[in-house]
């Protein structure tokens, strides 16, 4: 993407899952498994720290093109660094 920008897409080519789903999908305690099998809490978990890193995560069904499936599409900011050269004089003034 542009301005600083990275898309990563996880495609599941399994069934699809239902608008009603896919709209609370990332509300903490919401999950489709039975009682005592889930807590509701993962994707709720991970969007908070998708949002953390300043990016933003959605679902989409079905898959684009497709009639079947479920995408994870994440947004997050490309990362930044300052390269610095140690030399051994370096870390020895460090130990």
């Amino acid at each position: 993407l542009e301005d600083g920008q990275v898309r990563i897409c996880v495609d599941n080519l399994g069934d699809t899952v239902s608008q009603e789903v896919l709209d609370q999908a990332f509300e903490p305690f919401f999950t489709t498994k039975d009682v005592g099998e889930g807590t509701g809490l993962g994707l709720a978990l991970v969007r908070r720290m998708i949002e953390d890193m300043s990016g933003q995560i959605s679902l989409i069904s079905p898959l684009p093109s497709e009639t079947l499936g479920v995408r994870a599409e994440l947004t997050l900011p490309t990362a930044k660094y300052e390269i610095g050269y140690t030399t051994e004089a370096d870390l020895d003034e460090s130990r």
